[in-house]
């Protein structure tokens, strides 16, 4: 099975630079909720609850003639790791759920 681009391309906000927030740019391609109202309502929580969460592919360096990438996914951060993902949305949850404290 193939996916066109333009298919994938409905799900991303480009708004939103993969180096300011991945959270914001892809959340499109998910349903966090049990209905639309709720999911309209997580993604709009998802806006508030952003801090950068900032990813970057660059090239590394050419090795005999191939092009090695990197997946960038932490200098970006507002965190400085992957955790910054996993903050903005569990905030999001618990926002959602109504709840002003958390502890991890």
């Amino acid at each position: 099975m193939s996916i066109s681009s333009s298919y994938l391309d409905q799900y991303i906000d480009t708004k939103y630079p993969a180096q300011t927030s991945v959270v914001l740019r892809y959340r499109n391609a998910f349903t966090f909720g049990t209905s639309e109202e709720e999911d309209v309502r997580f993604k709009d929580l998802l806006k508030r609850t952003s801090i950068r969460e900032g990813s970057r592919i660059f090239l590394l360096l050419r090795y005999k003639g191939v092009d090695i990438y990197a997946l960038d996914e932490t200098s970006l951060m507002h965190t400085k790791t992957l955790k910054a993902i996993d903050g903005c949305v569990t905030t999001a949850k618990c926002k959602m759920a109504g709840w002003d404290l958390l502890v991890l």
